[in-house]
């Protein structure tokens, strides 16, 4: 389980637990849980929504599976399904959308991650831990050649997901390079209770990105959201 910015580059990793032990307990027991819950971590200060004086919490990005809370974003259910929602649900899927790529990079570079590790748990461990220190090396590696497309060798443009100038999706090298099972969904977080602020910020954000200044920003949100949920629903 892991955290990363928007370059793909991990900023928390939990590593080692129980194969036994469900999603729930994994996200429950982990440390990074317990802070979040109990306010230990350092996120940026709330700020105002662009263009607008409309303040709102930092937040990560989850899918169905993590709990509705200020400091986890997930989507709306499949029965709130209307424009609105629709519009967020895409909004929130191309955001999360990062942390999927994090890891097609990660196992199709470091192939030994797309089987089973031959090692004691402790020495799978180490391994998995280096592995992500060099991926976190080499992108920041790549970064400070930005301007140098033919340096960019560990994770060139065309490796990850991306939309076209169209915004249809188009699918990373990553997923044929190590198939899609390789990466798996965690399942639903035990009854994913949201508590009634982070429903008003969902709410908020849902109503920003259709207000006339989200429009502006992405005029083509629509097309592409309504492209994607006829997709999800085929």
């Amino acid at each position: 389980m892991a955290v990363c910015n928007a370059d793909y580059r991990f900023v928390w990793v939990d590593i080692g637990q129980f194969g036994s032990l469900s999603d729930c307990s994994i996200w429950n027991n982990c440390d990074f849980s317990r802070m979040l819950d109990e306010g230990e971590v350092e996120l940026p200060p709330p700020k105002c929504l662009p263009f607008t004086n409309i303040l709102t919490q930092h937040t990560f990005v989850g899918d169905e599976a993590f709990p509705l809370m200020l400091y986890m974003m997930r989507p709306y259910s499949k029965r709130q399904l209307g424009d609105a929602v629709r519009v967020f649900n895409y909004h929130l899927s191309r955001a999360r959308r990062v942390i999927e790529n994090a890891f097609g990079i990660l196992v199709s570079r470091w192939q030994i991650l797309s089987k089973t590790i031959c090692a004691s748990p402790r020495s799978a461990t180490l391994y998995v831990s280096a592995l992500v220190c060099l991926h976190n090396f080499l992108l920041t590696e790549q970064l400070q050649a930005y301007h140098q497309p033919k340096a960019h060798v560990y994770c060139p443009a065309e490796l990850v997901d991306r939309e076209d100038e169209n915004h249809d999706f188009v699918n990373g090298f990553w997923r044929n390079e190590t198939g899609t099972g390789v990466l798996h969904d965690i399942t639903r977080l035990g009854s994913n209770n949201s508590t009634k602020s982070a429903q008003i910020m969902r709410d908020l954000l849902r109503d920003y990105f259709i207000s006339l200044v989200g429009e502006e920003q992405a005029p083509w949100q629509y097309r592409a959201a309504f492209r994607c949920s006829n997709k999800c629903f085929q």
